[in-house]
């Protein structure tokens, strides 16, 4: 009696190289994120949520950008080669204004008093 173990599938996703990230300006934030579960609170405005399926799955992604047309970009360019499609950009994520937006703040140096 031999037990065949059943090969694990791979989940696929959209992943970019550093290249890319420079190319297109993304920053992202959350893979395979439900939005139920986004605080708006957190994030810079402008962010958007990617909709997309691989298969039957449907997946969210979390991305900021400049332009949406670099985020759509971005994501139909990767999910052609992966056999996946470009469901929705869901906008209008984070109320943080940009500028004031920092995702590893620097620490403030103390003044001596004199």
């Amino acid at each position: 009696m031999t037990t065949e173990s059943k090969p694990k599938m791979e989940k696929k996703r959209v992943s970019f190289t550093e290249q890319e990230i420079l190319e297109y300006q993304l920053k992202v934030f959350k893979h395979d994120i439900l939005e139920k579960d986004i605080d708006k609170t957190k994030y810079p405005q402008g962010t958007t949520l990617v909709i997309y399926s691989i298969g039957e799955e449907i997946i969210n992604d979390l991305v900021l950008s400049q332009k949406s047309s670099l985020v759509f970009d971005a994501y139909y360019d990767k999910l052609k080669t992966l056999g996946g499609k470009l469901l929705h950009l869901n906008s209008w994520y984070g109320t943080i204004s940009p500028k004031m937006w920092d995702a590893n703040p620097k620490p403030k140096n103390q003044r001596k008093k004199k």
